[in-house]
């Protein structure tokens, strides 16, 4: 098991959360919490998850819920370069076509702040997303 770390950055108008490690059951309130003061600030949020090895399901449930509140608030968010063990999880919860997706950091940076904020002037094109509906 990798021990689970997460660092936070301001990167023009957005934040972004580079996590890495295992995201499991013990790492989900504390992550979970620092995603929510994220949004909390109300600037788009980019979840960097390149260098998470393992995810489980109490990390794509917080991923989810983090996620539901950026819709209702209209803060922009979406995850960046998920790593393949990552990449696998979100595919067979078919997650992958819910959660916007970026494949850098820099195509994350343009679509949620403008080309402005990022030196790379491309902007990756995204199917809108739909909320997910989560019960109470």
């Amino acid at each position: 098991m990798t021990p689970f770390e997460y660092s936070i950055r301001r990167e023009g108008v957005c934040y972004v959360v580079l996590l890495s490690g295992d995201f499991l059951l013990d790492s989900t309130p504390a992550t979970r919490k620092v995603l929510f003061d994220c949004l909390g600030e109300g600037a788009p949020l980019l979840v960097d998850m390149r260098e998470v090895h393992h995810i489980d399901g109490s990390g794509v449930a917080s991923l989810v819920e983090v996620y539901h509140c950026a819709l209702r608030s209209g803060i922009g968010f979406s995850l960046v370069a998920p790593s393949p063990g990552v990449v696998l999880v979100l595919e067979l919860s078919r997650l992958h076509r819910v959660f916007p997706l970026c494949d850098t950091l820099e195509d994350g940076l343009c679509q949620l702040a403008g080309p402005s904020v990022s030196s790379l002037a491309r902007v990756t094109a995204h199917e809108s997303k739909k909320p997910i509906h989560i019960p109470a």
